[in-house]
């Protein structure tokens, strides 16, 4: 038999190794899905500027595909279209875009893709984007992981607008949302 301690730092290593962060290589390429109540892992998309969730063709706009990220170790994920799954011939003209949340003192809650080289980015937090397992997170200002995605319906059924921070935002029909690098199963 094991004496009792030893048995007692086989179970915190276990602990302390299941919470230590999964660190995916920067070069791969991954996407986003949406889960949430009525929301079964839908994928992130985008024309280019705000960012939803759903099926990219209900958008009626040439510009919207799905969006695949390659992320940097400063927690800035870089977006561009998915050219391998769009349904037309058509491709979108936007790459390269910065993923962002608002800021802390941002008054809105929108969520979307910046060139952050031409745009002005003051009230919008471009990095500290990272995977808990394979749960989406930013870190927040005190360090902390923050999950604070939700989803409002867009106006276009099976398209949500997706949105950070809830705090002060009381649009009818938000659903609190996780945002996962991995596709539902039955994709």
């Amino acid at each position: 038999m094991y004496p009792s301690w030893i048995l007692s730092v086989v179970a915190g290593l276990a602990g302390a190794a299941q919470a230590i962060r999964y660190q995916r290589d920067s070069s791969d390429p991954f996407q986003i899905y949406a889960f949430g109540d009525g929301i079964g892992g839908v994928p992130l998309i985008s024309s280019g500027k705000s960012a939803y969730i759903g099926n990219y063709e209900l958008l009626d706009d040439p510009e919207a595909a799905p969006v695949v990220f390659t992320a940097s170790t400063s927690g800035v994920w870089v977006g561009t279209p998915n050219k391998t799954d769009l349904a037309d011939s058509s491709d979108p003209t936007w790459s390269d875009l910065k993923l962002y949340v608002p800021a802390a003192s941002a008054t809105t809650h929108t969520v979307g893709l910046v060139n952050a080289t031409t745009a002005k980015t003051t009230s919008l937090q471009t990095s500290g984007f990272d995977f808990y397992g394979t749960f989406v997170y930013v870190t927040g200002a005190t360090g902390g992981m923050d999950m604070l995605w939700y989803a409002v319906p867009s106006g276009t059924d099976g398209v949500y607008a997706l949105r950070w921070n809830t705090t002060g935002d009381d649009t009818d029909g938000s659903i609190p949302i996780t945002l996962k690098s991995s596709p539902p199963s039955n994709a």
